[in-house]
């Protein structure tokens, strides 16, 4: 997918009471004559306030124009009492965002943003927007949903991990028509969702009115981009979930196994400005994933699981001083990579509404919004994908590999052997800290007849079900060897 950030649900509870306890500090200057409070207790002084944009009046007179053009387009001239009489974000909105951006990136100063001022010179985006297919589309494979059965899919692209385009699955999506910008701030005007992190990972939210406005008059080079996660236990906007369903290709999922509340976050709903977007990454724990846009254009780059780190982000491009988010990255670091490293195979497109993005674990990839998104996407992890998804959770996500074997072996007994078997194959033997940190292990890992008492340590074993009502885990896996408590 694109940027997929699996923080903790009670990661996101702790910040409810972290955010109240801040907001109190914060209030917009037209707050400040009706005595609340002035917001001296935030660090952000006058200055960083009011920018000084430094626009010809024919600029600002050519901004406004766009903006109107733009609240036209999306039907949000139907609502007017949600965009500012006077074309301009209002300071109850800048107020906020500024406080979002703040803390969200700490080292770049508020001002930083609009370094650039790309929001000035980003024609390219359109000129990307208006490429056919032939010429934006490079290597990847676009098909159609009713062409190709899902045991077509899984042999083509999920097993070998080839990533694809593909048409047809949104098309009886109710989300086609009902998420668009002026009935979403309509139904879900108040509801706080998902902006940004700050430096401990907590969620930095904001109301879905106040992002529409910053999303319409915002000037930053990169701007906030709505990412907001396991919108099925939100209680103002679940409901959205039943707009759209899986495609048929990715309804197999074996976190299911661990339940919604114990699974990692997999469902992320993607609202973003123009210029905005995911920095080149890989997804975690491996899984792959699928993305569809239901409004807008998106630009992406995709590198094989091949390609090294440093290859992929291009670091040694970067020039001191600069950024590298997604708008950047597309803009100046990309175009070097290309032009000084062996690039021998990159798939490289545009997606346009309702076409479904397949992502292969460990791909490299960034996407930038070329105009306005709306987007769903999930991660997931099925046969095609389970070997290396299980292989990077038994180590990345130790307590949760315990669970999800033991779920396993209660509800999909054929998934269970076949984690069991790629542990015997790569050697790993699991254990779980809490309940056996007591237990000597009489073998060793190179022989099987060692008799001596071995320390945990000893070995680089990272997490296990084995216990006492676990007895085949230990027999077939240690080759029946006596577990001594001491």
């Amino acid at each position: 997918m694109e940027d997929v950030n699996m923080e903790t649900e009670s990661r996101d509870k702790a910040y409810e009471l972290k955010d109240k306890d801040s907001c109190a500090k914060i209030a917009p200057e037209s707050q400040k004559s009706n005595g609340e409070n002035d917001g001296s207790d935030s660090s952000m002084c006058s200055s960083d306030f009011s920018f000084s944009d430094e626009e010809t009046p024919e600029e600002k007179k050519e901004f406004k124009k766009s903006r109107m053009e733009l609240i036209k387009k999306f039907g949000l001239d139907k609502y007017t009492k949600y965009i500012p009489k006077d074309h301009k974000m209002t300071p109850r909105v800048k107020y906020y965002t500024f406080d979002i951006k703040r803390k969200h990136r700490e080292e770049l100063p508020l001002r930083g943003w609009q370094k650039l001022k790309l929001y000035k010179n980003d024609s390219f985006l359109d000129d990307w927007i208006n490429e056919p297919d032939e010429v934006s589309t490079m290597n990847i494979d676009r098909i159609n949903v009713n062409d190709v059965t899902v045991q077509e899919f899984m042999e083509r692209y999920e097993e070998p991990g080839i990533p694809a385009i593909i048409n047809g699955c949104a098309d009886d999506w109710d989300a086609m028509s009902k998420w668009n910008f002026a009935d979403l701030v309509k139904k879900y005007k108040k509801c706080k969702l998902k902006v940004g992190e700050d430096d401990e990972g907590y969620p930095l939210k904001m109301k879905l009115k106040y992002f529409i406005e910053y999303m319409l008059y915002n000037k930053d080079d990169s701007p906030l981009y709505l990412f907001q996660s396991s919108i099925e236990s939100r209680k103002k906007i679940k409901e959205i979930v039943r707009d759209y369903k899986v495609p048929k290709y990715f309804q197999d999922d074996y976190f299911k196994i661990l339940g919604v509340d114990q699974r990692p976050p997999y469902r992320w709903l993607l609202i973003g400005p123009r210029r905005s977007g995911t920095t080149i990454h890989c997804d975690p724990l491996s899984t792959s994933a699928w993305n569809t846009s239901i409004q807008g254009h998106k630009k992406w780059i995709l590198f094989p699981p091949s390609f090294s780190k440093e290859v992929a982000k291009g670091k040694k491009y970067k020039e001191k001083g600069a950024d590298d988010e997604a708008v950047h990255y597309f803009k100046y670091i990309y175009p070097q990579i290309l032009k000084n490293e062996n690039i021998e195979k990159r798939y490289e497109f545009v997606q346009r509404p309702g076409e479904t993005v397949f992502v292969p674990g460990r791909w490299w990839h960034c996407v930038l919004n070329l105009d306005e998104t709306i987007a769903i996407t999930q991660n997931y992890t099925n046969r095609g994908n389970f070997e290396r998804v299980w292989r990077d959770t038994r180590k990345a996500r130790k307590k949760m590999a315990v669970k999800w074997i033991r779920k396993m072996k209660q509800n999909d007994y054929d998934l269970y052997k076949r984690a069991i078997e790629i542990n015997k194959k790569d050697g790993f033997l699991m254990y779980d800290l809490a309940k056996m940190k007591d237990i000597e292990w009489p073998y060793s890992a190179s022989s099987s007849s060692s008799s001596s008492s071995t320390s945990l340590s000893d070995y680089d074993f990272e997490y296990s079900d084995i216990d006492m009502d676990n007895i085949e885990y230990n027999k077939e896996d240690i080759n029946e060897k006596e577990v001594k408590l001491k």
